[in-house]
């Protein structure tokens, strides 16, 4: 009996890639599309949101950024490297258009995004929306005798009508 290993991923990612071209080709485009998507990071701290994408090997003039009220837009290609001169024996390296949406969980100043592409890494600022920002407000007490500001369980009157 022969073993074999089965991972429901690849196999997943392949039917996706093979959709991708139908549609792709539907379109009018040409059959070597190959669509990827980079992974993604998305942090949450008080007064922004931090978007971080893995794009190695992309050049910044091919990634295209747009940004929204509750959501981020980055798509691109990155092309092989293939010449007229070699040509690929073995790669695992994704090639091709990729588009990531990434939906915010809450809205940010879209006109205010900082962007910064380092060692493969896409870093996107986003500011959150001053109503979307946690606020802490300082909660002051007064100065009240306790006694007279709270109700009395059983006033005089109540006495009074009791005993009556």
């Amino acid at each position: 009996m022969k073993i074999v290993s089965f991972s429901p991923f690849e196999q997943m990612d392949s039917l996706r890639n093979q959709i991708d071209r139908v549609f792709n080709e539907m379109e009018g485009g040409s059959q070597n599309y190959n669509s990827w998507q980079p992974p993604v990071e998305l942090l949450d701290h008080d007064d922004k949101l931090i978007v971080r994408l893995s794009l190695a090997g992309v050049d910044r003039q091919n990634i295209d950024i747009e940004a929204r009220r509750k959501s981020v837009t980055v798509s691109g290609e990155r092309r092989a490297l293939e010449t007229e001169s070699s040509r690929y024996s073995y790669s695992e390296f994704n090639y091709g258009k990729f588009y990531r949406q990434i939906s915010l969980p809450v809205a940010v100043v879209n006109t205010e995004v900082k962007a910064d592409y380092t060692d493969g890494i896409l870093t996107l600022i986003l500011p959150k929306v001053e109503e979307a920002k946690q606020k802490v407000v300082k909660i002051n007490l007064e100065q009240t005798n306790p006694a007279s500001s709270l109700p009395k369980a059983d006033s005089e009157e109540n006495l009074e009508l009791a005993s009556a």
